[in-house]
């Protein structure tokens, strides 16, 4: 029941954390729509330019006569303080500019803060990317500018602002993926030896019925043994599918044992095991599709 448990906890998990990210916070982000919600501060003229967008037939177009300060603001929805975002946008000019993307995010107290990136640029630079990453916050209003210091004309293109993907939404992503081809992944390996008095060892080894190694210190990767070792012992079934050496990541929970009797325990230390050679084969067809014993995600019950 924990197993079960643990597994609908974490694919629940994961199937929210696939689609985090993926939504662009900026509405009309090429400046395409009859009705924007873009709003022009500062300029002498503004409006959807169409005559060549960065990715498509349209832009937004500031343009101001004299040298000054002019922008396209939007508000945006509330930003999650424990997330991490990316700002992004295409810009190009008529003259020689100062460039600004970014966000004014006032805080309850009514002190507004600014995160975004600005940059010199020039007719000959073409479309320029600007981009900024930042933490999250809680705010009373979060407004976007895309502007900056200029006369003639700015125009802005492809303007997005979204959640980066943290480890665990990165994780979670191959996880569905590897799952969705192949009905399962198996995160690492557990070997029942209960009832067999095998001893821990410092090199534990698995053989199949035919003689072949299936598991030892050479197919483990040299990092994973440094950070990890070799293998670990439990006393009991319960303790070994939620064993920690078994999660992937510790930003991420989902684990899943592909258990395995051992059918005798061998060696003069008694801290090695034979499995059977359906078993060897069952370990190598799932590790090709996640590579749980380089990783050396290898979990022992014993007495």
């Amino acid at each position: 029941m924990v197993r079960i448990a643990s597994l609908v906890l974490c694919f629940l998990l994961l199937a929210g954390w696939v689609q985090a990210g993926e939504l662009n916070l900026v509405a009309d982000s090429s400046f395409s729509a009859g009705n924007s919600p873009w709003q022009a501060m500062g300029a002498d003229e503004a409006g959807q330019f169409r005559g060549g967008g960065w990715d498509g037939p349209s832009c937004g177009r500031l343009w101001r006569g004299e040298q000054g300060e002019a922008f396209w603001i939007q508000e945006i929805t509330e930003l999650d303080p424990a997330a991490r975002y990316r700002l992004t946008g295409y810009v190009r000019v008529e003259e020689p500019a100062r460039a600004y993307l970014g966000l004014e995010i006032i805080g309850e107290d009514g002190t507004p803060a600014y995160r975004g990136a600005s940059r010199q640029i020039s007719p000959a630079d073409g479309w320029v990317l600007l981009e900024h990453i930042f933490p999250g916050a809680e705010a009373k209003e979060v407004k976007l500018l895309a502007g900056g210091a200029f006369a003639g004309g700015m125009f802005w293109d492809a303007i997005e602002l979204r959640r980066v993907e943290s480890e665990a939404e990165a994780i979670a992503r191959r996880l569905q993926a590897l799952w969705d081809e192949h009905g399962r992944v198996y995160t690492g390996l557990i070997i029942d030896a209960r009832g067999l008095r095998m001893q821990r060892g410092m090199s534990p080894r698995i053989y199949a019925r035919d003689g072949r190694e299936v598991y030892g210190t050479a197919r483990v990767s040299a990092d994973a043994l440094l950070e990890r070792g070799i293998a670990g012992y439990t006393r009991s079934l319960d303790e070994a599918v939620i064993h920690p050496l078994l999660s992937v990541s510790p930003e991420f929970p989902y684990t899943l044992g592909l258990i395995l009797p051992a059918l005798e325990v061998v060696g003069p230390t008694r801290s090695s095991v034979i499995i059977s050679n359906e078993g060897a084969d069952q370990i190598e067809r799932w590790t090709q599709v996640y590579d749980f014993l380089g990783e050396g995600r290898v979990i022992f019950v014993i007495d």
